[in-house]
C-alpha cells in the first residue's frame, strides 16, 4: 500500500488541510482563543458543539453541524 507521500493526489490534498491548521495556546484557566478567521470560516458566532474521538476533537457551529450530520445520514441510509 503506498504512503500519502508517493501519491500526488493525496499528498496535494494533506498539504491544503495542514495549511489551514493553526496552534492556539491555552492559558492557565485551560481556555484557548479560536482566531477570528476559523470562526468565520466554520460560521461559529457563540454556541459551539465539540465533538471528540480518542486523538482529537472537532469544534462546529450547530446549524453546520446539524446540515452536514443530514448529509451524512442520507449518503449512509439513502432511503430517507
Amino acid at each position: 500500500m503506498q504512503g500519502f507521500e508517493e501519491n500526488p493526489e493525496i499528498l496535494k490534498k494533506v498539504r491544503k488541510l495542514e495549511r489551514r491548521l493553526k496552534q492556539v495556546k491555552i492559558d492557565k484557566m485551560g481556555r484557548f482563543y479560536l482566531p477570528m478567521e476559523l470562526k468565520e470560516e466554520a460560521g461559529i458566532d457563540r454556541e459551539i458543539e465539540i465533538l471528540g474521538t480518542t486523538t482529537r476533537f472537532e469544534i462546529w457551529s450547530p446549524p453546520k453541524l446539524d446540515a452536514y450530520e443530514k448529509g451524512s445520514e442520507s449518503s449512509i441510509n439513502p432511503e430517507k
